[in-house]
């Protein structure tokens, strides 16, 4: 995607940042979109853990997870809860 290509998005979009503004890797910050698209705007959602936006993980999920440590799809890192995460996003 080029400046030039998003410039010609023509609908409303909403980017997001989960996570405090100096923890978001420069890799995959989407704040500056919202400058380039017309109709973008960009939320920060402070206290979020990478994937807080995925629905919550069920019981199984959390314990097939679990293996893997912390850095996994169902862990919250002990930051924010996903529904609180959900109603800021909604």
């Amino acid at each position: 995607m080029t400046a030039e290509s998003l410039a010609e998005i023509d609908m409303p979009m909403m980017t997001l940042a989960l996570g405090d503004i100096d923890t978001i890797p420069m890799a995959v910050d989407a704040s500056h979109l919202s400058a380039i698209i017309d109709q973008a705007q960009h939320i920060w959602i402070p206290g979020a853990a990478h994937f807080g936006f995925l629905p919550s993980c069920g019981i199984i999920g959390k314990i097939a997870t679990s293996v893997m440590g912390d850095d996994n799809i169902c862990s919250d890192w002990g930051l924010r809860s996903r529904d609180d995460v959900h109603a800021d996003i909604a």
